[in-house]
C-alpha cells in the first residue's frame, strides 16, 4: 500500500511539473517576437492555450511558477500586452478561488511585483508613449476594482508594502504608488507617498520615472493639487528651479487640472514666468507652460495671459521669441478646437503681444518681430473664430500703420502667415475628417486689420507696384505676392472708402490682369500644363478661386459696368461663344481646391458670386471648363501612370491615381451638386446639364457597390434639372430626349468635346491649342456609365 501511495504521489508531482513545463513553452511562444509576424488564428491559438493552463492550473501555476520566477523579458510591445494580460487573469483567479485562509501572501505579493515588473519593461518599449503606458495600468486597476470579490484588502496592503519598499529594483514601487492610489479610497497617504518618493527626494532620473506615475497623476484632481502637490512643487521650484523644473515639467504632462482656480498671488503660472528672465531656465519653462497650455481649452487662454503679462518684464529680443513661439504653438491648438471655452477674453492677449512686439524694431529683433507678428495674427483668427468681441484698438492700429508704412515687405510676411493658417487647418480637416468651417476667416481677420486706414492711397499704391511686379516676373512666388495683393486690391474695392484716382488706377491693373488670358494669375496658376504633378500653395489654393469671384462681382458693381462676361467670350467674326481662361483658371481650382475650400460652404460662396453676378451662359461655361479641368487632370494621372509602368515602378503608380480619387472625388462630386443646383433656375442645354450630372458621379462606377439609398440621392438630384430641361422643350421632348442620349453615348464611347477655346490664345509651352476632340479619361468614362444607370433606373 505503501508503494501504491508513493506512486500515485509521484504522478501527481509528475502532472504539476509538467504543467509548469507546459506553461513555460506557452509563455516563451506567447511573448516571442516572431508571433507578431504570424497569423492571427496562431495568437488566438497561443493566447487560448495560456489562459486555458491558468485557468485549470491557477494555484500550481501561480505558487510553483509566477511566485518563484520574474516575469520573462518581452522584446516587442505585443509580447508584452499578451504577458500582462496573463499576470492579471492569474492574480485575479487566484484571489477569487482562495479565501483569507488559504491564500498565500507571499504569491500575491510576487504577483503584483510581476505586473509591476511587466509596466517598467513597457516603459522601456514605448519611450515618451505615455497614453499606452497609462493604459495598461488602466488595465490592471479596472480588474482589481470590478473582478475581484476576495482579499481586496490584502492587494491593497500588499501594494502599500512594495510602494513603502526603497529597495525595489527599477523603481517599480512608483508603480506599485500609482496603482494603490487608483485603488484604495485614501488617496492621502498614496499622493504623500508619491512626493517622498519624487519630488522630495534626490534622484537624477525623476523625469522619466514620472511615466511611471502617469495614471495616478491624471487622476490628481484641484482639491488634491492645491493641498497636497502644488504646495512641494512651489517650495522646490523657489528653492532650486534649475533642478526641478524638468521633473515638473514631465508632471504637468500628465496633470489635467483647471489652473485658473489657483490663486493668483501664488500659483505655477506665477513661478514659472518668472523664470523666463532667466537664460538658463527660460526654455524648460517655456515648454512647461505650452504643456499646461495645451492640457486643455480653458488652461489655455489662462497661460497666454500670464506669458503675455510676462512679456512687459523681458529687454532682449531672444527672450520674447521663446515667448512669442511658445504662444504661437498655444494659439494652433485653440484655433483647431472644434469648440473653445467662451468665458475668457483673449483682448489682454491681443494687447499684450501688440505691446512687445511694437518694441521690436531694431535690426536685431528682426526674427522676434517675425515670430511675434505670426503669434499675433493667430490669436487673432482665434479670436474671430470663437470670441464675440472686437480686436483691441491697439492692435488693429499697429497694422494698419505697418501696412501704409511698408505694404511692399509687409503683405509677403501676412501671406505667408495665412498660408501657415490654412495649411493648419487642413491637416485638422484630415485628421478629425469634418472640417472647422473657417472659409472667411481670412478675409475677416484681412478687414479686420486693414479697414479704415489713414493713408488708403499708400496702401492702394503699394498694392499695385506688387502686381505690376508679378506680371513683370516669371517666379512663382511673385507670381503668389501679386495675387494676395489683388484679393487685397478687391477688398478694397468693395469694401473700403478709396480715393476715386487710386481706385480707378486699381481698377484698371485689376481689369488688365484678370481679363487678359497671358496674365500671370493664369499662366502661372492656370494648371494647363503638369495639372497632376505641380502641387499648388495653400494660399493660391484658398484666393485665386475666390479672387476670381470677387472680381467678377466688382465688375457688377462699379458704374461703368460692361455686359462682356470674365468666364466667356465670342470669337471674332462669329457669335460663337467660348470660355475664357478665367473660367478654365476656375474650373482647375475648384477640383484641386483642399484647404478652406474642400468644404461646400466655401465652394457654394464662390459659384454663387459666379451666379448672382454674372449671366446663365458664363455658368454653363463655368460647368464645360470645369468638366474638361476634371478630365485633363485625369488623362495626366493615366499618362503619368502609364510612364511609371514602362519604369516598371507600378507602386507608384498605383499609389498616384488612387490619391486623386481619394483626395479630390468628394471635391467634384459637390462641386457637380452646386452646379446642378444653380442650373436648375436657369436655361441651360442638355450638354451642360449631363456634364454637371457626370460631375455628380464622379468616382462612382456602373457596377460599384452604390446602396440603394446613395443611387436615390443622385437620381433625386437629376430629376430637379430633368424637369427645367423638359419644360423648356415641352413642344419636342423627343429631340431632348435624343440629344441628351447624343452625349450620353458620345462620352461612353470615350469621346469628348472639349470646352472651346480662343484662336489666339496659345499653350505655356508656345504650341497652339488643339480643337480636335480628346479621348475621355478612365474615371470619367466611368462616371458616364455610373449616370447611365442612374437614368435607367429613374
Amino acid at each position: 500500500m505503501t508503494t501504491d501511495y508513493n506512486d500515485d504521489y509521484n504522478d501527481e508531482d509528475d502532472d504539476n511539473e509538467m504543467t509548469i513545463v507546459y506553461f513555460e513553452e506557452a509563455i516563451d511562444e506567447l511573448i516571442l517576437i516572431k508571433l507578431d509576424i504570424l497569423s492571427r488564428n496562431n495568437r488566438l491559438n497561443a493566447r487560448k492555450e495560456v489562459m486555458d493552463l491558468i485557468e485549470n492550473h491557477t494555484d500550481i501555476i501561480v505558487t510553483k511558477h509566477l511566485a518563484v520566477t520574474e516575469p520573462p523579458r518581452c522584446p516587442t510591445w505585443n509580447g508584452s500586452q499578451r504577458l500582462l494580460e496573463a499576470y492579471t487573469k492569474a492574480l485575479e483567479l487566484y484571489c477569487n478561488n482562495n479565501s483569507t485562509t488559504t491564500i498565500e501572501t507571499n504569491a500575491v505579493k510576487q504577483l503584483l511585483v510581476g505586473l509591476c515588473q511587466i509596466i517598467k519593461q513597457q516603459q522601456m518599449l514605448v519611450r515618451n508613449s505615455s497614453t499606452k503606458l497609462t493604459a495598461s495600468m488602466e488595465s490592471i486597476v479596472t480588474m482589481i476594482q470590478n473582478n475581484i470579490s476576495n482579499n481586496k484588502t490584502m492587494i491593497e496592503d500588499t501594494l502599500w508594502e512594495i510602494a513603502s519598499s526603497s529597495k525595489t529594483n527599477d523603481n517599480i514601487h512608483l508603480v506599485a504608488i500609482s496603482l494603490g492610489f487608483c485603488c484604495c479610497s485614501d488617496t492621502t497617504k498614496w499622493l504623500d507617498c508619491f512626493l517622498q518618493n519624487t519630488l522630495l527626494k534626490q534622484t537624477s532620473s525623476l523625469s522619466s520615472d514620472m511615466e511611471l506615475c502617469s495614471i495616478l497623476l491624471s487622476k490628481i484632481e484641484t482639491d488634491d493639487w492645491e493641498k497636497q502637490i502644488y504646495p512641494v512643487v512651489g517650495k522646490k521650484i523657489k528653492a532650486s528651479p534649475d533642478k526641478v523644473l524638468e521633473t515638473v515639467q514631465t508632471m504637468m504632462k500628465f496633470v489635467s487640472i483647471d489652473i485658473s482656480t489657483t490663486k493668483e498671488d501664488d500659483s505655477i503660472l506665477l513661478l514659472l514666468t518668472k523664470q523666463l528672465k532667466s537664460p538658463k531656465n527660460q526654455a524648460v519653462a517655456c515648454s512647461t507652460l505650452q504643456t499646461i497650455g495645451l492640457s486643455s481649452k480653458k488652461n489655455a487662454f489662462v497661460v497666454a495671459e500670464s506669458l503675455t503679462t510676462a512679456l512687459s518684464t523681458l529687454q532682449q529680443p531672444d527672450q520674447r521669441k521663446k515667448v512669442y513661439e511658445t504662444l504661437l504653438t498655444i494659439a494652433k491648438y485653440s484655433l483647431a478646437a472644434s469648440q473653445n471655452d467662451t468665458t475668457s477674453s483673449s483682448s489682454s492677449i491681443l494687447t499684450g503681444l501688440t505691446t512687445a512686439v511694437s518694441k521690436d524694431t531694431a535690426k536685431t529683433a528682426a526674427e522676434a518681430r517675425e515670430t511675434g507678428i505670426c503669434a499675433l495674427v493667430w490669436w487673432i483668427a482665434v479670436t474671430k473664430k470663437f470670441r464675440k468681441e472686437d480686436i483691441p484698438d491697439a492692435t488693429l492700429t499697429y497694422f494698419r500703420k505697418t501696412m501704409e508704412t511698408s505694404t511692399i515687405e509687409f503683405l509677403p510676411r501676412i501671406g505667408a502667415i495665412f498660408s501657415a493658417l490654412l495649411s493648419s487647418e487642413q491637416e485638422h480637416n484630415q485628421k478629425k475628417k469634418k472640417p472647422n468651417n473657417n472659409n472667411y476667416l481670412v478675409e475677416s481677420i484681412l478687414l479686420s486689420l486693414f479697414a479704415s486706414s489713414s493713408n488708403v492711397t499708400k496702401v492702394e499704391q503699394g498694392l499695385q507696384s506688387i502686381i505690376e511686379k508679378a506680371s513683370s516676373s516669371k517666379k512663382t512666388t511673385a507670381a503668389i505676392e501679386g495675387l494676395l495683393a489683388l484679393y487685397m486690391s478687391l477688398l478694397y474695392s468693395l469694401d473700403f472708402n478709396s480715393s476715386k484716382s487710386t481706385t480707378n488706377k486699381l481698377a484698371m491693373i485689376t481689369e488688365k490682369v484678370l481679363s487678359s488670358s497671358k496674365a500671370f494669375l493664369y499662366q502661372v496658376f492656370g494648371g494647363e500644363q503638369n495639372a497632376t504633378t505641380k502641387q499648388q500653395p495653400w494660399l493660391v489654393r484658398y484666393l485665386l478661386p475666390r479672387t476670381i469671384a470677387l472680381y467678377i462681382k466688382y465688375r457688377t458693381k462699379k458704374e461703368d459696368t460692361t455686359t462682356t462676361s470674365l468666364l466667356l467670350s465670342s470669337s471674332k467674326g462669329t457669335n460663337n461663344k467660348q470660355t475664357t481662361a478665367a473660367a478654365r483658371t476656375l474650373g482647375y481650382n475648384l477640383i484641386h481646391s483642399d484647404g478652406g475650400l474642400s468644404s461646400s460652404s466655401s465652394i457654394s460662396w464662390c459659384l454663387d458670386l459666379v451666379s448672382t453676378y454674372d449671366s446663365s451662359a458664363a455658368l454653363s461655361a463655368l460647368v464645360d471648363a470645369t468638366f474638361d479641368a476634371v478630365n485633363q487632370s485625369c488623362l495626366e494621372l493615366e499618362r503619368h501612370g502609364a510612364k511609371i509602368k514602362a519604369a516598371r515602378d507600378s507602386i507608384e503608380n498605383e499609389s498616384t491615381t488612387t490619391t486623386f480619387n481619394r483626395i479630390h472625388s468628394g471635391v467634384v462630386r459637390k462641386l457637380g451638386a452646386k452646379l446642378l443646383s444653380l442650373l436648375s433656375s436657369s436655361s441651360s442645354s442638355a450638354e451642360v446639364i449631363t456634364k454637371a450630372w457626370i460631375l455628380l458621379h464622379f468616382g462612382s462606377t456602373a457596377s460599384n457597390n452604390l446602396i440603394k439609398r446613395q443611387r436615390s440621392q443622385l437620381q433625386g438630384k437629376m430629376l430637379k434639372n430633368l424637369i427645367v430641361l423638359t419644360n423648356q422643350n415641352d413642344d419636342n421632348s423627343t429631340s431632348l430626349s435624343d440629344e441628351i442620349s447624343k452625349v450620353l453615348g458620345r462620352l461612353a464611347c470615350g469621346h469628348i468635346t472639349p470646352p472651346n477655346k480662343n484662336d489666339d490664345e496659345s499653350k505655356g509651352d508656345g504650341t497652339e491649342k488643339n480643337n480636335d476632340d480628346v479621348l475621355c479619361s478612365e474615371e470619367v468614362h466611368q462616371a458616364t456609365l455610373s449616370l447611365i444607370t442612374s437614368i435607367g433606373s429613374i
